[in-house]
Parts: C-alpha cells; sequence; structure tokens
C-alpha cells in the first residue's frame, strides 16, 4: 500500500497545477527541466516542510505566483487516511485534517522521504554546512527534541553574534546567553554522537556488500570544541568553557567561533579522507551508502511503522553496473518509491507500476 496515495499541487515550481494519484511504485519519464525534479521536491516538502534543493522556500513558488499550495492523502498507520495541506506565500499555513496546524513539529512524519539525487555527493565533498543540513533535517524527524533544541540554539546564536559586533561594552549580556546556548547545543551534540553511531553500524554492515572496496566507510563526527563526553550535562560544561576560552576572539571576530553550528561530518573509506582524496567514483558510493544507511535507520523506527518514501532523481548514471544493481534491489522492497528517469526503466512489476510523462511542468499518467 503506498504511503502517499494523492497529491495535488498548484504553483510549485513549474507545476502550475497537477491532481495525481499514485501507485506503490511511480515512474516519471521526462527531458531534463521539465518538472520531475520538482514534483519530487513537492512531496519531500509535504513531508519534511523543507527542500532537498535549496533552503530558500521563495525559489519554489512559480515565478508568475505569490504563494504554492499542496494537499496530499497519506495513508495512517492504522489503515485510515489522513490530509496534509502545506500554503506558502506571504505567510506559511498548515493544515491537517482540515485543522489548523500551528507547530511544524506536529505535522511532519507522517511520511518519510529519502532522496536520492546528483547532487548527493556534495555531502562528501563539499562544505561542512551542507553535511550539517543534511543532518539536522533528519535528526529533526527522528527527535522532536532536537529540532525544538535547534531552532533554540541559531536564535540565541544570531542574537550573541549580534551583541558580539557592538564590542566588549556588551560582555555581561553576552555571557547571558552563554547558559542556554551551551544547554541547547549539547542536546544537539548528544543526538549527533547517538545518531552518528547508529549510521556507523549501518555504514559497516553495508560496506561489506562491496567487496571491491578499499576498507569500511564510516562517518567521523568532528564537534567543536573536541567531546571527550557523550551525556547532556558533561558536553554542556565543556561548552560553557569553550564559550569562555574564546570569547576575547569572538569580540575580536564579531560572531561565535565554537559549538555545534561549527560541527563537520567527514565520510571516510578505510584510511581515506574523501572529501580531500576520494575520487569522484568513490565519493559517488559513498553518498549512496550513506543515503542508504539513513534509511536503514528509519525502518527501525516503530513510529513510522515502515512509510518511507523513496524519491530517486536521474541518480544511476554513473553507477557501475553492480552497484546498479545492489541499489535496484534495495529499492525493490515494500517502500513506496518514486523514480524519476529521462527514459522507460523497467525494474518493477507492472501490477504495482504508474507511468507518469512530466513535459513542460504538465504530468500526465
Amino acid at each position: 500500500m503506498p504511503s502517499l496515495k494523492k497529491l495535488k499541487l498548484k504553483n510549485f515550481r513549474n507545476i502550475v497545477g497537477a491532481d495525481l494519484s499514485f501507485s506503490q511504485h511511480n515512474l516519471l519519464i521526462g527531458s531534463n527541466g521539465q518538472g520531475k525534479t520538482s514534483l519530487l521536491e513537492a512531496i519531500y516538502y509535504l513531508s519534511i516542510l523543507r527542500s532537498f534543493k535549496t533552503p530558500t522556500l521563495n525559489n519554489l513558488i512559480n515565478y508568475n505566483a505569490d504563494y504554492f499550495s499542496l494537499t496530499g492523502r497519506v495513508v495512517q498507520k492504522t489503515g485510515g487516511d489522513i490530509s496534509l495541506q502545506a500554503n506558502f506565500g506571504s505567510d506559511r499555513k498548515l493544515l491537517l485534517n482540515g485543522i489548523t496546524i500551528r507547530r511544524s513539529s506536529d505535522f511532519i512524519r507522517n511520511y518519510i522521504c529519502v532522496v536520492f539525487a546528483p547532487d548527493d555527493i556534495m555531502l562528501v565533498n563539499g562544505s561542512a554546512d551542507i553535511r550539517r543540513r543534511f543532518f539536522d533535517i533528519y535528526l529533526s524527524i527522528l527527535y522532536p527534541v532536537y529540532l525544538k533544541a535547534l531552532r533554540d540554539y541559531k536564535s540565541i546564536l544570531q542574537r550573541r553574534n549580534k551583541l558580539l559586533k557592538f564590542g566588549e561594552d556588551k560582555i555581561k549580556s553576552v555571557q547571558a546567553f552563554n547558559e542556554i546556548l551551551a544547554l541547547n547545543g549539547a542536546i544537539i551534540n548528544e543526538k549527533r554522537i547517538k545518531f552518528i553511531k547508529n549510521i556507523n553500524k549501518k555504514l559497516l554492515l553495508i560496506s561489506d556488500d562491496f567487496k571491491m572496496i578499499p576498507g569500511k566507510f564510516y562517518l567521523n563526527y568532528q564537534p567543536s570544541p573536541n567531546l571527550q563526553d557523550e551525556k547532556v550535562e558533561e558536553i554542556k560544561i565543556t561548552l560553557l568553557q569553550a564559550l569562555k576560552k574564546k570569547q576575547d576572539a569572538d569580540f575580536k571576530y564579531g560572531y561565535t567561533s565554537i559549538g555545534p553550528h561549527r560541527d563537520d561530518f567527514l565520510i571516510n573509506l578505510g584510511d581515506i579522507q574523501l572529501n580531500r582524496y576520494g575520487s569522484r567514483g568513490q565519493c559517488r558510493l559513498a553518498s549512496l551508502v550513506l543515503k542508504i544507511a539513513v534509511a536503514e535507520i528509519f525502518k527501525q523506527d516503530n513510529m513510522l511503522d515502515g512509510r518511507i518514501v523513496y524519491l530517486v532523481d536521474d541518480v544511476i548514471g554513473e553507477l557501475d553496473p553492480k552497484t546498479k544493481d545492489y541499489f535496484f534491489n534495495f529499492l525493490s522492497t515494500e517502500h513506496q518509491l518514486f523514480f524519476a528517469s529521462t527514459e522507460k526503466v523497467d525494474i518493477f512489476s507492472e501490477e504495482a507500476k504508474k507511468t507518469f510523462h512530466v513535459s513542460n511542468g504538465e504530468i500526465i499518467n
């Protein structure tokens, strides 16, 4: 049974309007730049209220409109349906079964998307902020306390940085933020440590399926500052000490130079730090394996009850035959799939499949 049964789009990217019903396996066929990725992006947005393409949500609005609207019907754990609606323009409005929802944390988690896209390679060889954004999104889904701590941390950090720019006459005001900044930072760090441990267990198992690679994939978490403890209270003490130590430098440069907003997550293959020394093929494989590991973690979440949706956006072109076979086997599970390609791909049974042809923002079944 598909997780997302129906989706109605209005003014989303180049899709002016569409009213679609989905199957378990959905193939999106069309040339590049026609709207396949836009449809995947809409499905993703309704799940997590984020885009996997841009942090700027105004970019999602059709250039001839001033808002977009997405309405979906989703299968519940009990077997019934719920209605999700997200409108975004001058402000954002969320509705669950027609009732206005104020907090995004009460809206997300009705189904979970794992995206496989060409830009995934940037998770390996791109900048640290790309990796932080990726892990922040999925940690916010897994742990509601993480989402709250992350929001509070960013808000406090912004206010602290603003005071730092005024110079040392604001020293007492800056110090007043340290306690709450460190507490929220410690919650973030503690959940990141837990998540990375789980990811590395999955990466170790998945690496065994690739006999041709010279070692095992693993994530090297690099918190700022370096942490010796894994409990919130101990991490908080470490962060407070680091903020005090960096105080003079922070006033000098006008920003907070240490904390979870400076963390990094480096992907290694054995002793090879891939962002520096990995080949393009190794980085591409590492990004694929990382996404598969994330999906495996979500499969274990009883609250989701298998409501995972795979979004695949033209990623098979750079995969060698063995990796492609492994990936297709991974996708051929009980989870719902949306597979975008420039040509027909015959990998699923006809009875579970629907094919959509996408051209110039129009989607035809």
